[in-house]
């Protein structure tokens, strides 16, 4: 059934801040406002007022350094931050206060940057916030700076808040799901449907006969035993931002779910679910035909299942997570910045933004020390190109090391060897991360959606009967929204 929606999609999208070369910001005829002066240095520009103010939305730990950073940068600015709770759905308490801080923003008020993490905003009102001109158009800022260049980014991602014929908020960082394993590994359990870029459903099909024919042992990934989770990732789409409506009457969709009820029922009737899975490391279960892939989405560091099964003298695999509708790796953005359209203090808010893109800022924690406060994996992905190349220059010199896993079941303790990486292995990597295609989503939404088709995955209901509370519930989600 399709639903048009009475009122705009305020739609919450993974995004991350993008933001530019460290030092440098407006000069005084370049700033949009024309109300600036010299700050710190020649180009870079405050407002006369001498303020900033920021909301950010998420409960990362690295923003008070962060913004501490960007005080020591401009002293003379007074810094107000309103750090918020993510808002995970409508009925969050936070969800009140942050509509209020919407009717600011359409009042001609509010703060000058929000910056957001990924679900820190609810997508269909970020779309909604854009749809009403809330945001400024940072191409207005960077088209001015002489030292600003959109090359150094990376494209995919850098155009992610590309909407209505301007640049309304930047990622700052990305993940990209990642499946690691062999191709010894998938040529023994004649496994196609991973390495290559097939339709969802061939990966549904494959999962629950890989399953079925391994009777010792149910694990497919590493994280998600039932992929319930990844969810998000798999590029399917039923709200369409440009008609305003919502369908679950695809054969995607009804795919995707029973994907989720078929691998419930085989891991059901294997084990309880939710039972700690005995491990040795990811890659030495892979090598024992007890895992068929590790699932990596958070970057915290070159994955070290690829590293030890080259170690093993295997040849390791980077996959992407098949998709609905995409032919590259999905990226999702971790954390967003947008300038407010009414800030008094556009200029500063410009520099803030640019302080994040910077490849000082980017590069953090890049050095080979562990001298950095906050290290930027903590936003996953640059997207400052020249950022990634100094992280993939270390992975280049990591050296080959021993780690110790612990089996959560027995305590035992397993010693796992980690290789040195070849050039080819850090190309590979680049390639992955930077061949992405952006997905917006909600995470949160898509949350919703499962827990209310929980019934049908268990066998517990109908197909018809959870639609019925679906659409029940998404009704009310879009109500309170608008």
């Amino acid at each position: 059934m399709i639903y048009i929606l009475k009122k705009r999609f305020y739609f919450t999208l993974c995004a991350a801040l993008l933001l530019g070369a460290f030092g440098c910001g407006l000069t005084k005829t370049e700033n949009p406002d024309k109300t600036a002066n010299n700050a710190n240095s020649n180009n870079a520009q405050t407002s006369k007022t001498d303020s900033l103010s920021i909301y950010i939305y998420g409960a990362y730990k690295g923003y008070d350094y962060t913004v501490n950073l960007f005080k020591q940068k401009y002293p003379g600015i007074a810094i107000n931050v309103k750090y918020i709770p993510a808002i995970y759905n409508i009925f969050d308490m936070n969800y009140d206060d942050f509509k209020l801080m919407v009717s600011d923003l359409q009042a001609g008020g509010g703060p000058d940057i929000i910056f957001w993490e990924d679900g820190g905003i609810l997508t269909l009102d970020l779309y909604d916030m854009m749809d009403k001109g809330l945001f400024r158009d940072l191409d207005e800022f960077m088209q001015r700076d002489k030292e600003f260049n959109p090359d150094d980014y990376v494209e995919e991602l850098f155009n992610a808040g590309w909407y209505a014929g301007k640049r309304q908020y930047v990622p700052i960082g990305y993940n990209v799901l990642k499946f690691v394993t062999s191709r010894e590994a998938l040529d023994r359990a004649g496994v196609t449907w991973i390495s290559e870029y097939p339709e969802f459903r061939e990966l549904a099909a494959g999962a629950k006969d890989y399953i079925s024919r391994t009777a010792a042992n149910p694990y497919v990934s590493s994280v998600f035993p039932t992929f319930d989770d990844m969810f998000p990732w798999c590029g399917l789409s039923y709200c369409d931002i440009s008609s305003r409506t919502v369908s679950y009457e695809t054969a995607d969709f009804r795919a995707a779910v029973d994907f989720c009820k078929d691998l419930y029922a085989l891991w059901l009737g294997k084990m309880e679910y939710g039972a700690p899975m005995p491990t040795k490391g990811a890659a030495q279960m892979i090598m024992d035909g007890a895992l068929l892939f590790e699932v990596n989405v958070l970057e915290k560091g070159f994955p070290m299942a690829y590293r030890a099964l080259l170690a093993a003298g295997q040849t390791p695999l980077l996959c992407p997570m098949p998709s609905v509708s995409y032919t590259r790796p999905l990226a999702r953005a971790t954390h967003n910045v947008a300038i407010n359209a009414n800030s008094a203090n556009s200029a500063n808010a410009y520099n803030f933004v640019k302080m994040l893109l910077s490849e000082e800022f980017q590069a953090m924690g890049e050095d080979g020390t562990d001298n950095a406060v906050l290290s930027f994996t903590e936003f996953g992905v640059p997207v400052n190109k020249k950022a990634l190349d100094k992280r993939l220059a270390g992975y280049a010199k990591l050296p080959e090391q021993q780690i110790t896993y612990v089996d959560p079941t027995n305590g035992e303790k397993y010693y796992v060897t980690l290789a040195e990486l070849r050039d080819e292995d850090v190309e590979a990597y680049r390639w992955f991360v930077t061949n992405v295609q952006f997905a917006p989503g909600d995470p949160r939404l898509d949350g919703l959606m499962l827990m209310w088709m929980q019934g049908y995955l268990t066998g517990e209901k109908t197909y018809e009967e959870c639609i019925k509370i679906l659409e029940t519930n998404m009704w009310t989600y879009f109500e309170r929204i608008n």
